[in-house]
């Protein structure tokens, strides 16, 4: 039974996400594209990386680029971010904090399921970051997050349920 960890806690963590549909794993700052891509041409993907046909190496640089930029899976990851895509989820549920909703229930590299009703920090997580599958925690990406208000499941994993569960404990009644 997988739980959205690794297995085994490596000496470098060791992530898997979905990127254009292929499946991706990063351990270190070394990325391996595992599979094929799903989708080979998005109009999105070719106005953000100038990226055509995207095949297994214009996968591996999307994710490198993300890890040069914002620090996807490495200690030093940004929990900021001015980007705003119009269409995106982070952008959308950050605009309703607090008048509609209390929290979100999230996924962050390094860290797993993430409580928030933080705006910044929700937007900070989800501003580059899609398709997360399996994450190692990351204690100071974990640190940062606690401190920024953000709540991570202990042990640290990938359980969107138990989130859930966990902010209607915390009488956070309305959520995402």
């Amino acid at each position: 039974m997988t739980d959205g960890l690794t297995d085994q806690r490596p000496s470098e963590p060791v992530h898997e996400l979905l990127c254009r549909g292929a499946r991706v794993r990063v351990r270190g700052c070394k990325v391996e594209v595992i599979t094929d891509p799903a989708v080979v041409s998005c109009p999105y993907v070719r106005a953000v990386y100038g990226i055509e046909i995207a095949d297994r190496e214009a996968v591996r640089k999307i994710v490198e680029r993300k890890i040069e930029e914002y620090g996807h899976f490495c200690p030093h990851r940004s929990l900021k971010s001015d980007r705003i895509i119009p269409f995106g989820s982070s952008e959308m549920i950050s605009t309703v904090m607090g008048e509609i909703l209390d929290a979100a229930v999230v996924v962050c590299d390094g860290a797993g399921t993430v409580i928030t009703g933080n705006p910044e920090l929700l937007q900070g997580i989800g501003a580059a970051m899609t398709g997360l599958i399996k994450t190692t925690p990351i204690p100071e990406v974990v640190r940062r997050i606690e401190d920024m208000g953000g709540k991570v499941l202990d042990p640290p994993r990938i359980d969107q349920v138990e989130g859930v569960r966990r902010a209607f404990q915390e009488g956070l009644g309305r959520w995402l």
